[in-house]
């Protein structure tokens, strides 16, 4: 028996879920991939954030459909030496067991990343050297109340040498949420889990679909039971953010 809590911010959400899965055999979880920010070496330390706010924050902005707004992001440098950058905006996709995910940059573009204007560039910013760019969003007339996500990113241009040698690319992204106000309709459903192999490790894999208009944080516990009915694994379970009309898996 599964029970989720969802937490939407200002609204809660209730279920209760059974499944039973079959088993031959216990199988060992795959790991979701997930997009992080990267900022930690002391060589290259980047910052990505609203204008009036501070590290780690996101976008956040209320607009009446039909209307616009502009937003200001700061981009900066904390590092001591000169780096060349990128800055862009792109869909945010979903993720295994939740999170936020980023398309790649010029991949094609869907709403509410094409309400955007924000200039894709690239940069080279002294150390210490911090500059604003302007967000304009433009929400159509027809739009339906909810909550809508998309990402800003800033990243290196060419891989930084890091500690041992060893060079990697850095990558700040922050979330753009964009409420249309309205009723707030949170939901989901969970589709029929399936036994997924890969070589010799596999993965229970259940359809997750947010089929409301507001983020969704779930939490719970599943429990597996073989053919028996007997239970043969009980664990804890949350996920990450699950967007609004996102379909993903646990």
């Amino acid at each position: 028996m599964r029970v989720f809590r969802v937490k939407t911010g200002r609204h809660s959400l209730g279920g209760v879920l059974a499944l039973t899965v079959l088993l031959a055999s216990l199988l060992m979880p795959l790991a979701p991939v997930r997009a992080q920010d990267s900022t930690s070496s002391a060589a290259v330390q980047i910052s990505l954030r609203p204008t009036d706010g501070k590290d780690g924050d996101r976008f956040e902005v209320e607009i009446t459909p039909g209307q616009s707004t502009t937003l200001s992001a700061t981009l900066q440098n904390f590092g001591s030496d000169a780096i060349e950058l990128r800055t862009y905006t792109a869909d945010v996709l979903p993720v295994a067991n939740g999170g936020l995910g980023l398309a790649k940059q010029g991949s094609e573009q869907h709403a509410p990343t094409t309400w955007m204007t924000y200039p894709d560039e690239t940069l080279t910013l002294q150390g210490g050297e911090a500059v604003e760019r302007p967000i304009t969003i433009a929400v159509p007339a027809d739009t339906p109340p909810g909550q809508y996500v998309n990402a800003l990113a800033l990243e290196t241009v060419n891989p930084v040498k890091t500690q041992g040698a060893f060079e990697q690319y850095f990558q700040k992204v922050v979330s753009v949420y964009i409420t249309v106000p309205g009723p707030i309709e949170p939901g989901f459903t969970l589709g029929k889990a399936d036994i997924v192999v890969q070589g010799t490790s596999g993965a229970i894999q259940i359809p997750l679909e947010n089929t409301g208009n507001i983020r969704l944080d779930l939490t719970g516990t599943i429990t597996v039971k073989d053919a028996t009915g007997t239970a043969v694994l009980t664990m804890p379970l949350t996920l990450g953010p699950i967007y609004a009309k996102q379909r993903t898996y646990v």
